[in-house]
């Protein structure tokens, strides 16, 4: 994410710039792209739990016991796709508290006493907003990053043992092909 500009201030001549405040002021283009960044995340964390299950069930790894290995693996794959999934979910939720409105006129007059401080405690709340949301953006984006990481992990596991398994059953079926022969082999010719 791009640094925002660091405000220098209270200013005098009506606008809301302050250093303390906690509300931000965004372009709507900006909401947009974040409304649908998340929306296009949820469809992808459905994607990865619906490729994770036939493999887990494959493996048999739902009804093994805890100790068997890559379980634990798939179990923390699970929690963290789960964690992402219920992230977007805030996220989608936190979007719907915020509403447009049009920035005030430059030119006006500074706002008065009381409607002054009411603006200030507003734009407060949402510059805590969006801190907020961005947070859980680059939480999102650091579980999802771990949480393919660790699909890779899994598939590599995988491969590597439907490896081992072929392997085996290879060299099982040359033992039983090599014992069948041996009796054939040793019995007198009449």
């Amino acid at each position: 994410m791009k640094n925002s500009p660091k405000l220098e201030g209270d200013t005098t001549d009506g606008s809301f710039a302050n250093k303390n405040g906690r509300h931000v002021i965004g372009h709507i283009d900006d909401y947009t792209a974040l409304r649908e960044q998340i929306e296009e995340g949820k469809p992808l964390v459905q994607k990865i739990l619906s490729l994770l299950r036939p493999t887990c069930n494959f493996l048999g790894l739902e009804s093994q016991s805890s100790e068997a290995p890559g379980n634990k693996g798939v179990r923390e794959l699970r929690s963290s796709i789960s964690a992402l999934q219920h992230t977007l979910e805030e996220s989608a939720s936190l979007l719907t508290m915020f509403w447009r409105a049009a920035l005030p006129s430059s030119q006006g007059p500074a706002l008065p006493g009381k409607a002054d401080e009411s603006m200030e405690r507003e734009l407060l709340d949402l510059r805590a907003q969006v801190s907020k949301q961005e947070k859980l953006l680059q939480s999102t984006a650091e579980r999802l990053k771990t949480a393919n990481q660790q699909k890779e992990n899994m598939e590599q596991f995988i491969v590597n043992q439907l490896t081992r398994t072929h392997d085996v059953l290879k060299k099982a079926r040359t033992n039983l092909e090599v014992k069948s022969l041996r009796p054939l082999l040793c019995t007198p010719a009449l």
